[in-house]
């Protein structure tokens, strides 16, 4: 864990180089192999889960406070890291980039607003700089009383709006024509405890209600982790078929 200055040299020691040549021959072959009949993307962070992962979210707490220089040390350093990494996936032919920090629980941020004006959104900055191609930012949770600070990076969409964490049709009247909405399917129930049809309700009202005029994407609440049932997953799929094609139905009653 990194607690104390002295504990910076773990950067050195640890962190992969991020020049390496290996790192990317070994993704071009990947993009070679199924670019075309695939979107193509490539996962980075913005370098505030790494901090907070590395540092403790409670001893985050404190050094905020008792030890504030140290905390954007560490953050500056993965944000760094992540965008020299970025600047050679802008040289491969990449669709797209997903990032992924997780900056709230399903109640609100972990942080208030002005903690994450002073202590991620400079560094996050560093990386969204570098990219050069369309971007999702993915974080679980409440991002309401943040929102309008992070979409000042730049993205093109964010992921994935948790039902019991944010009302998408909120969501959508505020930022539906500066952002991408995906996700909303629900994982606490629909896909993991629901039946098929249920699944294809859900995806309707979504479509419905979000689709219009564009600017979502159906995805899950998150991800798709094991224990979503099967057929639920292909129910989700098979929906999407049938009802997201433009123009859109206003009611899907035919």
């Amino acid at each position: 864990m990194l607690t104390s200055k002295e504990s910076l040299r773990l950067f050195d020691e640890y962190l992969p180089d991020p020049d390496h040549p290996a790192r990317y021959e070994q993704v071009a072959e990947w993009i070679a192999r199924y670019k075309g009949d695939y979107a193509v993307f490539a996962r980075v962070r913005l370098g505030s889960s790494s901090m907070l992962e590395s540092i403790g979210l409670m001893e985050f707490a404190y050094k905020v406070h008792d030890h504030p220089d140290f905390v954007k040390e560490v953050h500056r350093r993965f944000s760094e890291w992540s965008a020299t990494v970025v600047e050679y996936l802008n040289q491969m032919d990449f669709d797209f980039y997903v990032t992924g920090d997780d900056l709230a629980d399903s109640k609100s941020p972990w942080m208030s607003p002005e903690m994450f004006r002073e202590f991620f959104l400079p560094y996050q900055r560093i990386v969204a700089r570098a990219m050069k191609k369309p971007w999702v930012h993915h974080s679980d949770g409440n991002l309401l009383p943040i929102l309008d600070d992070l979409l000042s990076l730049g993205m093109s969409g964010i992921h994935p709006i948790q039902p019991r964490a944010m009302d998408i049709n909120q969501v959508k009247e505020a930022y539906g024509n500066r952002i991408c909405l995906l996700g909303n399917i629900d994982l606490d129930y629909t896909l993991t405890l629901g039946t098929p049809e249920e699944v294809e309700k859900e995806v309707r009202e979504r479509i419905t209600q979000i689709g219009q005029g564009g600017g979502y994407i159906i995805t899950s609440a998150n991800s798709l982790p094991d224990y979503c049932k099967t057929e639920n997953v292909f129910a989700m799929a098979r929906a999407v078929t049938k009802y997201g094609k433009y123009p859109l139905e206003q009611d899907f009653k035919r």
